[in-house]
């Protein structure tokens, strides 16, 4: 999806008062999409993605930056929404919160609120498997064993 962001949607619009320029309107679209293709555009897209995404994983904001979507499908579920895509859903609180900072600031907040729960959680659950003869990680190392950084 990011790389296909990078590169933009691209769209034909025939042009011309018979076929033969309507063809050649083509021919003129199809090249410049080729001249794209084989051009470094496509790899340097790709590079650049790869590498922003290598940085999320590398640094951990990935998993501060995607936290959200389990709990947003939870909570569309929930809402008695009719003829609303999830996606909709999602799109719209997306726009409010980055337009809205006193919204963005409480999603943050609330997420905050939730790591903190589920890191408490966690580390009283390696303390029991440490307890038990268990390994015990710490949660940075279990972020980064499941992919998370």
């Amino acid at each position: 999806m990011r790389i296909a962001a990078e590169l933009g949607t691209q769209f034909f619009r025939a042009n011309g008062t018979d076929a033969v320029s309507v063809r050649a309107s083509f021919d003129d679209f199809i090249a410049g999409l080729r001249g794209v293709q084989e051009s470094d555009v496509v790899e340097d897209v790709c590079h650049r993605v790869v590498s922003a995404v290598d940085a999320e994983l590398a640094d951990g904001s990935f998993l501060r930056r995607y936290r959200g979507k389990r709990l947003l499908r939870s909570i569309y579920a929930a809402l008695p929404l009719v003829n609303v895509s999830y996606e909709r859903f999602c799109y719209t609180l997306a726009r409010r919160a980055r337009e809205d900072g006193p919204t963005m600031d409480a999603l943050n907040k609330t997420f905050d609120q939730l790591d903190e729960v589920v890191d408490g959680q966690l580390k009283a659950l390696l303390a029991i498997a440490a307890d038990d003869g268990g390994e015990v990680v710490g949660p940075a190392d279990l972020t980064r064993q499941i992919g998370g950084g």
